[in-house]
């Protein structure tokens, strides 16, 4: 948001009860604005008005990152590092090295930008590696993207809860690999949202408001945690798939993926009422884990119970993930 440089006085039009008010020359003058042409005028949640000129886009020039890869050998550094250029909103990242990119390299890097939603591969030299975004901003829907990867999380939920009893190793080992694909959203959703934060026009243009854009922020991260916790569970079931007692947790698990879909919904369809009734069961939810936990040890002193405990451990963090859903939704439908 730019400084306020001056004041407007505003002046009473005619004889009707209009006012009106002179805009800065130089913003004219920066538009190419005369009397004949129109402007758009928008107000904001928190009462402000922001005006655009009629034919006002947002396009700017492409922000340009460039990364030097000697100085990250390792891989995941390298990762984090293109994460970051790509969330902070730059379209263009240059990838260089003063010595030629081997190929183990190059498929490296290959690899990494397969995880960035929208961008691809643009040229590719012996020294560098350029990777842009070819995803104009009314294919990237926030709402959209949301709700995909909302339907895609109940999805691996529902298919966890059926891989379990008795367990299904091919169901398992699919939910245990879908996590990479979960965070290619997670990273886009992140990315669009900062652009727009950054740049008040951007997000009047995608039909936001800037809290709006924050609470599509929190719900994301929750819908990624959960992920996260359906993947640990995968694996333990996995791992320790001869263990006793891995189905009793559907007595947890059960309600708390009704409950988890309840609080998405009245996140996307602004629900008050099931926003709260979300809310109380979430925290009864809690009590009932913990009373299964301990009867699972009270008649299993002797045996291993490595996996009900870690499913167990995960779909209490689910729960709070619901808990934090239901919350945000809450603010959004009162």
């Amino acid at each position: 948001m730019g400084k306020v440089t001056e004041t407007r006085k505003l002046v009473k039009w005619g004889s009707s009860k209009t006012l009106i008010m002179s805009l800065p020359r130089v913003w004219t003058k920066k538009y190419g604005l005369t009397e004949k042409d129109e402007v758009q005028v928008f107000e904001n949640p928190d009462g402000s008005l922001l005006i655009l000129p009629l034919q006002f886009s947002v396009k700017k020039e492409p922000l340009e990152a460039e990364i030097k890869s000697e100085h990250y050998p390792e891989i995941q550094t390298l990762e984090h590092i293109i994460q970051t250029k790509f969330l902070d909103g730059n379209d263009i990242i240059r990838i260089t090295s003063k010595t030629p990119f081997v190929e183990s390299r190059y498929q490296e890097i290959t690899n990494l930008v397969s995880l960035l939603i929208g961008f691809e591969i643009l040229t590719k030299t012996t020294n560098e590696i350029v990777i842009k975004d070819i995803m104009a901003l009314k294919e990237t829907s926030i709402e959209e993207l949301v709700r995909m990867v909302s339907n895609t999380v109940l999805e691996l939920m529902s298919k966890f809860l059926e891989a379990i009893s008795p367990v299904n190793l091919s169901t398992l080992e699919a939910i245990f690999n879908s996590g990479d694909n979960i965070h290619k959203y997670y990273l886009r959703v992140h990315r669009q949202l900062r652009k727009a934060l950054m740049e008040p026009a951007l997000l009047t243009k995608m039909n936001l408001t800037a809290q709006d854009a924050v609470d599509y922020a929190f719900f994301i991260v929750d819908l990624n945690e959960i992920v996260t916790n359906l993947v640990s569970m995968s694996s333990a079931a996995i791992k320790y798939k001869t263990q006793q007692y891995i189905d009793r947790t559907l007595e947890v698990l059960e309600p708390a993926y009704e409950n988890l879909k309840d609080a998405i919904s009245s996140f996307l369809f602004r629900n008050t009422k099931e926003a709260l009734k979300t809310l109380t069961k979430a925290d009864d939810m809690k009590d009932l884990k913990r009373e299964l936990e301990n009867e699972i040890d009270r008649i299993t002193a002797e045996q291993p119970t490595t996996a009900s405990q870690i499913i167990l451990d995960n779909s209490e963090r689910i729960i709070e993930n619901t808990h934090s859903i239901a919350l945000t939704a809450l603010r959004r439908a009162i």
